[in-house]
């Protein structure tokens, strides 16, 4: 895992540290790393399966647990502070996937992409734009699949609330040309799925 694209100011802290330090592209992200967006700044991180997390402005996210079982399969658990970010994730070979929001846990099923928006309120909205996920917190799940909305306010405890309707923006314009980039990049890689081994 590393940041494979930084834009402006992004800020990194490594495991055991106390402090922020610039962050640049190619850092390795290990275990306990955290990287945080300031205004007009933009982060991707990019994981060894083609799998790819990006950061919008004023976002936080920290990589909890990096590991990997005894039987070969990846465990990823990350947990987004604040912000505004799209998870593009691709699990092979019962890889685990968990992005947390306090209490709230959000699992992909298979190859997966979508979208999380944190308020400063505590309000939480997932938008799935491919392949479907479940949102969990202690009360409550459902499973979510593509083109649909849940909003969650923490504060409140409400009831998950799914929508139809997602609204693109320009977040999400920049997240698809970063996509086309990506898997142009790894098709024409020597490691690419369509190369013969």
């Amino acid at each position: 895992e590393r940041l494979s694209y930084v834009d402006d100011s992004v800020l990194v802290k490594r495991p055991r540290s106390t402090k922020w330090a610039k962050a640049s592209v190619n850092t390795p992200s290990k275990q306990g790393f955290t990287v945080s967006t300031a205004s007009n700044s933009f982060a991707e991180g990019e994981f060894e399966n083609g799998s790819a997390a990006r950061l919008g402005q004023l976002s936080k996210l920290c990589f909890d647990e990096l590991a990997m079982t005894p039987g070969g399969r990846k465990i990823n658990h990350l947990s987004f502070v604040r912000g505004y970010g799209t998870f593009h994730l691709v699990p092979q070979h019962g890889d685990q996937y968990t992005i947390a929001f306090g209490n709230t846990r959000i699992t992909p099923h298979g190859k997966t992409e979508f979208r999380t928006d944190v308020s400063p309120d505590g309000r939480l909205r997932v938008e799935v734009l491919d392949g479907s996920v479940d949102v969990r917190d202690p009360k409550q799940m459902a499973k979510v699949s593509k083109g649909k909305v849940l909003e969650f306010n923490k504060q409140t405890l409400t009831a998950f609330d799914i929508t139809h309707g997602i609204q693109k923006d320009s977040w999400d314009n920049w997240v698809h040309k970063r996509d086309q980039q990506a898997e142009l990049a790894y098709n024409d890689s020597p490691v690419g799925m369509n190369s013969a081994l």
